[in-house]
C-alpha cells in the first residue's frame, strides 16, 4: 500500500529514514529484553516464584523511566538538527518531522516487548503475535483511510495507535491468563538488580546489531533519490521467511533451551539444536533459491501498481535477489546464537555483534565506493551476516561441543541435491509448461507448487532424516494416533 501510494520517491526515503532512528533505541532495549529477561525470568520463576511479580512490576517502572529519558533525548537531538540525514534538504527536513511524530512509539513498543518476554517465559507464545497482528491491521486501516488527506503522516499515526492497542490487549490478557499484576512499581528488588547487571553486556551487543539498519540507510541516503525506499521494499520481501520461522520461533527456542539449561539437560539441548538446524537447512536453501529465481514476478505482484512503476521494480528486484540469499545465514545464526543466550554467555554475544557490525559497515562502504550503489549496501549487509553466523557457530561448538558437523553435512548435501533438482524442474516448467511470457501469478503459484513438490519428493528419495521420521510416524492407514510407533526422537 505504501508503494502504491508513494512509489519509490523522496517521501518514502524520509519515512524509512525516520523510522530507523527511534528504531535503534527500540531495537536495543527490545532486543536486550528478549535475550536477557526471558532466560532470567524463567530461572527466577522456577527458583524464586515469590519474587516474580515484584520483578515484573519494578522492571516495567524502570523501563517507563528509561524510555522517557531516551525519548526526550532523541526529541532534543532532532529539534537541534543533529539527526538530519539525506543528500537533499527535502528528505532531511521531512525525516526529522516524521521522527518527532514517531517518538511515542518508543515506550509503547519497549513495554510490549517486556510483557511479551514475561509471557513467553511461561511457555506461552501465541498472544504477542496476535497483538502485533492487531497493530498492523490498524496501521493498514489508517493508511487506507487517511493517506490522501495526511500523506505519509497517516502511517506514523497508525503505528502509534496500533502499538498502543497491542500493548493494551497484551496487558489485559496477561492479567487474565497469568494472574500477574502488571502495574509499574518504583522499587528495585534484589532480583531486578541482578537482571540489570546481567543486561549490561546484551545491551552493548544490541547497540551494534541495531546500528546496522540505520547505517545502511544513512549510506543509502547519499545515493540517488529512492535508494532508501528500494532497500526497504526489498527488505520487506526478504522477510517472507519470517512468516514461517520468525520471532515466535526464536522465542520458543530461547524459552525451551533456557529451561533445559537450568535443569542441566545438555544432551537434550544438543539434540534439539541439531534438529532445529537440520529443519532450517531443509527449509531455507530452497526458499532462498526460489526467491532469487522468482524475484521479478514477486516484486511485480507485491508492489507494481499505482505510483510504483517499471523502474522501481527493476531496482527492487536486484536488491531483493541479494537480500534473499541473506535468509540462510541470518536464520541459522538466529538459532545458533540462542545457545549463547540460554547459557547466558553475554560477553561472547557482545563481541560477535561488534564483529558483524564492523564487517557489514566496511563491506557496504567498499561496494558503494566501487559503484554498486544500493545493491552494494545490500551485499555488504549479506556478507556481514555470513561473517557473524560463521563466527557464532565456531564459538558455540568450541565452548559447548553441541554441533554435530557430520550429521549436518549429510543433511546439507541432501538439501543441496534436492534443491538442484527443484531448480531443473522450475526451469523446465517455465520453458515447456508456462510459455515464454507467463502471467506473474501463474508463474509464482505454479513454480511454488511444482518446485516445492519436486523438492520434497527429492528429499524423501534421498532419505532426509526429517521426512523419514514423518513417514515412520504418520502412516496413511492410521488416523487415530500420531506418535504411536516410529522414531521416538521425532516426538522430542
Amino acid at each position: 500500500m505504501i508503494a502504491s501510494h508513494f512509489g519509490a520517491m523522496a517521501v518514502v526515503d524520509a519515512y524509512y529514514l525516520a523510522l530507523a532512528v527511534p528504531g535503534v533505541l527500540i531495537g536495543v532495549l527490545g532486543g536486550t529484553i528478549k535475550i536477557a529477561v526471558m532466560p532470567f525470568f524463567v530461572e527466577e520463576r522456577l527458583r524464586r516464584p515469590d519474587e516474580a511479580e515484584r520483578i515484573v512490576g519494578s522492571g516495567a517502572g524502570l523501563l517507563v523511566v528509561g524510555c522517557g529519558i531516551g525519548t526526550l533525548a532523541l526529541g532534543g537531538l532532532a529539534l537541534a538538527g543533529w539527526l538530519e540525514f539525506g543528500a537533499s534538504r527535502e528528505v532531511a527536513d521531512l525525516s526529522r518531522r516524521l521522527m518527532l511524530e514517531l517518538l511515542p512509539l518508543i515506550p509503547l513498543t519497549v513495554l510490549f516487548h517486556f510483557y511479551s518476554a514475561v509471557y513467553n517465559s511461561y511457555q506461552r507464545f501465541a498472544l504477542p503475535e496476535i497483538c502485533q497482528m492487531a497493530r498492523y491491521v490498524i496501521v493498514i486501516g489508517f493508511l487506507w483511510l487517511f493517506a490522501r488527506r495526511w500523506g505519509v503522516h497517516s502511517i506514523i499515526l497508525g503505528h502509534v495507535v496500533g502499538q498502543a492497542a497491542a500493548l493494551g490487549l497484551m496487558i489485559w490478557f496477561i492479567g487474565r491468563q497469568l494472574g500477574i499484576e502488571l502495574r509499574p512499581r518504583w522499587t528495585l528488588p534484589v532480583g531486578l538488580r541482578r537482571l540489570l547487571l546481567f543486561s549490561l553486556v546484551p545491551f552493548a551487543s544490541y547497540v551494534f546489531v541495531q546500528l546496522n539498519p540505520l547505517i545502511a540507510r544513512v549510506i543509502a541516503a547519499q545515493l540517488p533519490e529512492g535508494s532508501i525506499a528500494v532497500l526497504s521494499y526489498a527488505e520487506k520481501l526478504a522477510s517472507i521467511p519470517s512468516l514461517i520461522m520468525g520471532a515466535g520461533f526464536a522465542s520458543v527456542l530461547v524459552s525451551h533451551w533456557s529451561r533445559l539449561t537450568v535443569l542441566g539437560e545438555i544432551d537434550a539441548l544438543r539434540t534439539s539444536l541439531n534438529r532445529s538446524l537440520s529443519l532450517l537447512l531443509a527449509m531455507l536453501v530452497p526458499m532462498a533459491v526460489g526467491l532469487v529465481m522468482l524475484r521479478d514476478p514477486i516484486v511485480r505482484i507485491a508492489f507494481e501498481r499505482g505510483a510504483f512503476g517499471d523502474a522501481a521494480t527493476a531496482q527492487t528486484s536486484q536488491v531483493f535477489a541479494v537480500l534473499a540469499l541473506q535468509i540462510i545465514p541470518f536464520y541459522l545464526h538466529m538459532v545458533t546464537v540462542r545457545v549463547l543466550l540460554a547459557e547466558k554467555a553475554m560477553a561472547a554475544l557482545a563481541w560477535l555483534s561488534a564483529l558483524g557490525f564492523v564487517a557489514a559497515f566496511l563491506f557496504m562502504q567498499l561496494f558503494v565506493w566501487t559503484g554498486l550503489g544500493v545493491v552494494g549496501v545490500a551485499l555488504g549487509s549479506v556478507i556481514g551476516t555470513i561473517v557473524v553466523a560463521a563466527a557464532t557457530a565456531m564459538v558455540v561448538d568450541r565452548r559447548y561441543g553441541v554441533l554435530a558437523w557430520s550429521e549436518l553435512s549429510v543433511h546439507g548435501t541432501q538439501v543441496l541435491v534436492a534443491t538442484i533438482i527443484m531448480v531443473i524442474v522450475l526451469l523446465a516448467m517455465r520453458q515447456w509448461l508456462l510459455g515464454d511470457t507467463p502471467s506473474d501469478w501463474l508463474l509464482v503459484v505454479g513454480a511454488t507448487a511444482g518446485g516445492g513438490l519436486a523438492y520434497l519428493a527429492a528429499l524423501w528419495w534421498l532419505g532426509h532424516e526429517l521426512l523419514v521420521a514423518v513417514r515412520n510416524n504418520f502412516p496413511l492407514k492410521r488416523s487415530n494416533t500420531l506418535m504411536d510407533g516410529g522414531d521416538p526422537r521425532f516426538e522430542e
